[in-house]
């Protein structure tokens, strides 16, 4: 039906985005596992995991903010 195609419509969009997202965070990351085997002096392991982390963070909380603003929910007890 009309409304069904409509809402398959804007949800494919939805996972487009996510998908997205994904795919720039994987490619930050490729980008800095990259640097970090061809730097002439590389950050030490903490330095190249703190990166890491910082960049899935950014991928997390971006992921978090459509859930809950979809959701209506309220993360700011956890």
């Amino acid at each position: 039906t009309a409304g069904g195609s409509i809402g398959a419509f804007f949800q494919a969009g939805h996972y487009e985005a996510i998908a997205l997202k994904y795919r720039e965070t994987a490619e930050a990351l490729a980008s800095l596992k990259a640097e970090f085997r061809t730097a002439p002096t590389p950050p030490s392991p903490g330095e190249l995991v703190s990166t890491a982390e910082a960049i899935m963070q950014v991928e997390g909380s971006a992921w978090l903010g459509q859930f809950t603003g979809k959701a209506g929910l309220d993360v700011s007890a956890s």
